[in-house]
């Protein structure tokens, strides 16, 4: 029997992380930070943007609201695979962005393998949505606090 089975979390976790690159990173984070709380939903999005725009137009309804969040994610969607970049000012930039055809190792048998090329989306964030985050997490969880993008 391997003696990994009966290893604690913390011995364990170098071995399930060895060898995953990139994701090391995001699989070692403190899950008892502020970072692991629960992400919103597009129904938790919804009350928001329905509690934001209570204030301005009282007529808001939980559908306008889902339709809107709903409207403006399928014309993202439809733009970026239609080949078009949406820049959205100081929020960030959405683009198809492509991956020439390259050459790889199966890891498990050590053969190369032919990877084809292909067109994922991509975002990069803007300076006021960077700097927000930067400036202060707390602040930018917060339901109350919402700003003028």
């Amino acid at each position: 029997m391997s003696p990994l089975l009966h290893a604690s979390p913390a011995v364990f976790a170098p071995a399930l992380l060895h060898g995953l690159g990139r994701r090391r990173s995001v699989l070692s984070r403190d899950v008892s930070s502020k970072a692991a709380t629960k992400p919103l939903t597009q129904k938790d999005m919804c009350e928001r943007i329905k509690k934001h725009l209570l204030a301005s137009h009282p007529g808001v309804t939980d559908k306008l609201a889902a339709d809107a969040l709903k409207a403006t994610i399928d014309t993202i969607m439809a733009e970026v695979a239609a080949g078009q970049k949406i820049q959205l000012t100081g929020f960030g930039t959405f683009q198809p962005r492509a991956r020439p055809a390259r050459q790889a190792r199966n890891p498990k048998s050590g053969e190369v393998i032919s990877v084809a090329a292909t067109t994922l989306p991509a975002f990069t964030a803007g300076k006021k949505f960077k700097d927000a985050v930067k400036t202060s997490a707390a602040e930018a969880a917060d339901p109350n606090v919402l700003q003028e993008v």
